[in-house]
């Protein structure tokens, strides 16, 4: 697990690549959209990477740092990495810099890959998984100028079958679930 904090810079990414082979590289949150269920956050995108030189790639959309929100447990982030064929054109997916727009960096990777599948090909993937820390309000205020949400599991109500005169087969202290539960116990039985 990666925890926001460690993930606020764009990493070192490596990968073995024969000389003059072009590449794009992907980074995309598949769980952490606020607002559609079936979307995703691009999170950063280099494409025309020659060799494994990540610098001299061409960045689409700059590098934004994990943001899961407070309740929402572990997301995964996943890294892709294409092969391609040619110098590919993607000025239809470039975003402006910098780009701190949720809806502008709403993505899909199906999409995107369907879009260019002729010229690519899926070479490799790697993934992280991230829960909220304090580094993310900084995120959400600052780099996102919006309020952080926060989710709370609410717990619905334990479900008690109607209760029966005459119990059979049930353990002694079946009656303690119909009890008035402000009442105090003392243990007596």
């Amino acid at each position: 697990m990666v925890t926001p904090s460690e993930a606020a810079s764009p990493p070192a990414v490596c990968y073995e690549a024969d000389k003059g082979s072009l590449w794009t590289l992907l980074l995309t949150n598949p769980d952490g959209h606020l607002r559609e269920a079936d979307s995703e956050y691009l999170h950063w995108l280099v494409t025309n990477i020659p060799g494994n030189d990540i610098r001299s790639g061409k960045e689409i959309c700059h590098y934004l740092p994990p943001f899961p929100a407070m309740g929402t447990g572990y997301h995964r982030f996943i890294f892709l990495l294409f092969k391609q064929d040619c110098p590919i054109d993607f000025s239809e997916d470039v975003r402006p810099m910098p780009c701190h727009s949720l809806k502008m960096r709403t993505f899909s990777t199906f999409d995107f890959y369907r879009k260019h599948e002729d010229a690519m090909t899926p070479a490799g993937l790697a993934f992280f998984q991230c829960q909220w820390d304090s580094s993310v309000t900084w995120v959400f205020h600052q780099l996102l100028n919006m309020r952080e949400p926060v989710f709370e599991f609410v717990r619905p109500p334990i479900y008690h079958p109607p209760q029966v005169k005459f119990p059979r087969h049930q353990p002694l202290r079946y009656l303690d679930r119909y009890r008035d539960t402000t009442e105090p116990t003392y243990g007596i039985y």
